[in-house]
């Protein structure tokens, strides 16, 4: 009640700092996700996290990620997990996925606040690209991932936006981030680390 709800992924990068992905369905968060577990990091959550102002802290909320089995052919890893998991619509590539049955992965009802956010976004460039985010757009970005209630206090909000402003970074990911291109896999390690 009271709590900041956003649409993005949560995981700890090797320094242990927190790090928020934040973005739509089909940006690429669980791609991102899966490579970050596959360099050791732990992820704590794929999809929702609430974040409180006032005590400064965040939790996640775990519920199946929808994968796309084509990862499985670069992650075996991950095709072991899938193997007895229901498609996430009749028809589709994408299936559920328990992150929270993997070791790298743990829940959290009281972690610090993130130490930057990532906007991930598939592009159709052969490399990937890091850029920083000017103070509106990330604004916008932040916003347009919010979930709105009733009881959300807006000052919490306008507090959470005026933190993270100059904090943020666009990651686009480059189309041969998924044939594990040492390269590209570098250069998005280099910009969470």
């Amino acid at each position: 009640k009271g709590k900041i709800c956003i649409h993005g992924a949560v995981y700890q990068n090797s320094k242990g700092e927190t790090v928020a992905v934040i973005g739509p369905s089909g940006c690429g968060k669980t791609t991102l996700m899966v490579l970050m577990m596959n360099h050791g990091m732990t992820a704590m959550t794929d999809d929702l996290f609430f974040v409180d102002m006032k005590e400064e802290v965040l939790a996640t909320f775990m519920r199946p990620a929808h994968v796309d089995i084509s990862l499985c052919e670069y992650y075996p890893w991950l095709a072991e997990c899938l193997k007895d998991s229901e498609p996430y619509m009749k028809g589709r590539k994408k299936y559920n996925f328990d992150f929270y049955k993997i070791d790298t992965v743990k829940s959290c009802l009281s972690l610090k606040l993130p130490d930057q956010i990532v906007f991930p976004v598939i592009g159709n460039q052969d490399k990937v690209i890091v850029e920083e985010v000017s103070e509106k757009a990330a604004i916008s970005r932040i916003l347009s991932q919010m979930y709105f209630h009733k009881e959300i206090n807006a000052s919490d909000v306008m507090e959470f936006i005026g933190r993270y402003q100059k904090k943020c970074k666009l990651l686009l990911l480059g189309k041969n981030l998924r044939n594990n291109s040492e390269f590209e896999i570098q250069k998005i390690l280099e910009a969470i680390n």
